[in-house]
C-alpha cells in the first residue's frame, strides 16, 4: 500500500502542484553525506541521505535507493516533502548513490557488465546493509529508483533482484 501511495503523489501530487515541490536547497539543509569504500576497492563513494523531516532518528523508515547522488536525491525528496510534511502519506528516506564520475554510463547499463556488475555489488553488499544497519532504513520496504542511464540501473536492478526491492521508479 504505502508503494501506490508513493508513486500516486511522485507522479501525480508533485507533478500536478509544481508550488509543493521544495527547493534545492531545503533537500540539501535536511540531507547529510558520508562516504563508503567504492567498488571493487576503488575510490570511496559518496551516499546522500534524506530523510523525512519530523521524524524519530530511531524509525525504520521505507527506503528509496536512488542512483546519481543529491541530485537523485532532490528530484526524489523535492516532490515527497510536502506531502509528507502534510501528512498525506507516510515518512520515507532516500539514499543517494554516487556514480564514478567518468563511468556513470557503465556502472548503470548492463553494457559494460564488468562494471554494472560492480556498481551493482557495491550497492547490495555495501550501500544496503550500511543503510539499514546504520541509517534505520526498513528492509522489507525498498525501492529502487533512478533518472535517465539511473533509470536503466534501476529496472535492470528491479528485475534481477526482486527479492530486494519491492518497486522500482524510473525517469527518462
Amino acid at each position: 500500500m504505502w508503494l501506490r501511495t508513493l508513486l500516486f503523489f511522485v507522479f501525480l501530487k508533485g507533478i500536478a502542484h509544481a508550488q509543493e515541490i521544495a527547493s534545492p536547497e531545503v533537500i540539501a539543509a535536511g540531507s547529510r553525506f558520508v562516504e563508503l569504500p567504492g567498488p571493487d576497492g576503488r575510490a570511496p563513494r559518496g551516499l546522500t541521505i534524506w530523510r523525512a523531516p519530523s521524524t524519530p532518528g530511531g524509525v525504520l523508515l521505507p527506503t528509496i535507493y536512488v542512483a546519481d547522488g543529491a541530485r537523485g536525491v532532490y528530484l526524489v525528496a523535492a516532490r515527497l516533502r510536502g506531502p509528507i510534511e502534510a501528512r498525506q502519506m507516510p515518512p520515507v528516506q532516500v539514499i543517494g548513490m554516487d556514480p564514478h564520475p567518468h563511468d556513470r554510463e557503465d556502472e548503470y547499463g548492463k553494457i559494460a557488465r564488468a562494471r554494472y556488475r560492480a556498481h551493482e555489488r557495491w550497492v547490495i553488499e555495501s550501500v544496503i546493509p550500511w543503510a539499514e544497519r546504520v541509517a534505520r532504513a526498513d528492509p522489507q520496504r525498498r525501492v529502487i529508483a533512478g533518472y535517465s542511464n539511473g533509470a536503466d540501473f534501476a529496472l535492470a536492478m528491479a528485475g534481477d533482484h526482486p527479492d530486494l526491492f519491492s518497486g522500482a521508479l524510473a525517469h527518462s
